[in-house]
């Protein structure tokens, strides 16, 4: 039997969603609930049966399904002024517990050369595709001299990093990347420096104008992962719907990337 790239992108978000869903309704209801306070409870309940949630919130206002310990990462996505914005949540249970953040868990986020070679599935070619032919650490905005990924001993309260990817939709990039980190959770995001354009001729973002946000939420037996992309696009062309598709497709295959990273170190 042959399979299109749709029906193999869908089972390898299947998959990944529901990989630890026996383990995922194990998770205590309430600590969820007061991770996420905003969640109703049918998706409690579904969070919970498949490991991922979905949102396309409106351009304004709180994010959805952002933990409530995280909260400045809605202020942060509205000052964007976002006219594409997505978010998910996923569930996971990794083979050892956390109960709180630790220097492997902060390791695993600043493994930036690891992204390298990761697929999303692509609407426009209706396959599986690599997302980062190419994924480092630089040494500065002007990214001049590539660096090793970093081995944290600790988890730091804040750090900066700057990467270079080059992305199959949008070539050569330099990001920022922010951390936010404390016992309870980290956050991780990246924003564009480098102006990016599609398959290197279409201008499709400006400088700053797309963010990723990541938090990790340690809650004893299972671990909870937060992603949202925030996008001022130059033009939609009436693809708005595609381009959410597209993002949201981004936030699972970074949540792959994390996840095998955590379960297979």
């Amino acid at each position: 039997m042959r399979l299109g790239g749709r029906t193999i992108a869908v089972f390898l978000v299947l998959l990944t969603a529901g990989a630890h869903v026996v383990a995922a309704q194990q998770v205590d209801r309430s600590r969820l609930v007061m991770v996420v306070p905003t969640l109703t409870p049918w998706e409690v309940a579904r969070l919970l049966e498949t490991g991922r949630l979905t949102a396309n919130g409106p351009n304004g206002g709180t994010l959805r399904l952002a933990p409530a310990h995280r909260a400045h990462v809605s202020a942060e996505v509205n000052a964007l002024s976002p006219t594409i914005r997505v978010e998910a949540l996923y569930l996971l249970h990794p083979s050892q517990a956390h109960e709180t953040v630790t220097p492997g868990l902060y390791a695993v986020l600043q493994s930036i050369s690891t992204m390298a070679g990761i697929e999303y599935y692509s609407h426009t070619r209706g396959r599986m595709r690599v997302l980062f032919h190419e994924s480092h650490l630089v040494d500065g905005p002007q990214g001049r001299a590539r660096l090793p990924d970093p081995a944290p001993t600790l988890v730091r309260d804040e750090d900066l990093l700057y990467a270079f990817q080059r992305d199959s939709a949008f070539g050569a990039n330099i990001y920022e990347i922010t951390y936010r980190a404390d016992t309870e959770s980290v956050h991780l995001r990246m924003t564009n420096l480098t102006r990016m354009y599609y398959q290197g001729i279409i201008p499709a973002v400006g400088p700053r104008g797309l963010e990723l946000h990541f938090v990790v939420v340690p809650i004893g037996e299972a671990l909870l992962f937060y992603g949202a992309v925030a996008a001022r696009p130059a033009t939609l062309l009436s693809m708005e719907d595609r381009m959410k598709e597209s993002l949201a497709n981004r936030i699972d295959a970074l949540y792959r990337w994390f996840s095998d990273r955590l379960l297979t170190p």
